[in-house]
């Protein structure tokens, strides 16, 4: 795959996430968004503050890692390299597969407010940016520090290929959560 069909296909999938979340859960009232689809499941305003704490940790260090490859030089490449550390994380966000969170993204019986869902439009704009950020820098060179492990690192590319796939996967949860189904056509729309 090249840099520019993966930016793309990051950005159109973030922006299908922001309008789904923009026209679907956002005129929800928040009983809606705290009903849960089964006793041990989250419901739709956690799901979101799961996607908030990633971004929360990775912003940062994807944005000083795309400073230092422009400092350094690192223009961009054709082809998307896939490190294995990149293909496990990539893994993990197929449908199918069931992961327990760790403490920190887990947000399961907390009283969470709609500030949740204001905060999960900022958190995907501010991703947007950094995908446009990362158009200019090599996305197998730089490499993004996995916070609270010093010791991986992911390649940026990869890294944002895991956003992409996991926001969509706990919008579509939280969609679920809250009642709302949309048809496959209307879900493959792009958003204006």
């Amino acid at each position: 795959m090249t840099s520019d069909e993966l930016l793309d296909d990051v950005e159109r999938t973030l922006r299908q996430a922001l309008a789904n979340v923009r026209m679907h859960l956002a005129t929800q009232p928040v009983e809606v968004l705290r009903q849960r689809p089964h006793p041990n499941g989250w419901n739709a305003l956690e799901c979101l503050a799961h996607l908030n704490a990633y971004a929360r940790d990775y912003l940062p260090p994807m944005l000083r890692a795309i400073h230092l490859a422009k400092a350094r030089q690192w223009t961009s490449v054709s082809e998307v390299c896939y490190t294995n550390a990149g293909k496990r994380l990539l893994r993990r966000t197929a449908p199918e597969r069931v992961f327990k969170s760790k403490r920190r993204y887990d947000f399961f019986a907390q009283s969470l407010e709609k500030e949740t869902l204001k905060s999960f439009l900022i958190y995907t704009e501010q991703l947007l940016r950094v995908v446009q950020e990362a158009r200019q820098v090599n996305l197998n060179r730089c490499r993004v520090v996995c916070p609270g492990c010093w010791l991986r690192r992911y390649p940026l590319g990869n890294l944002l290929e895991f956003f992409a796939r996991h926001t969509e996967r706990h919008v579509a949860q939280s969609m679920r959560a809250a009642g709302i189904t949309i048809s496959a056509a209307a879900a493959a729309e792009p958003s204006t």
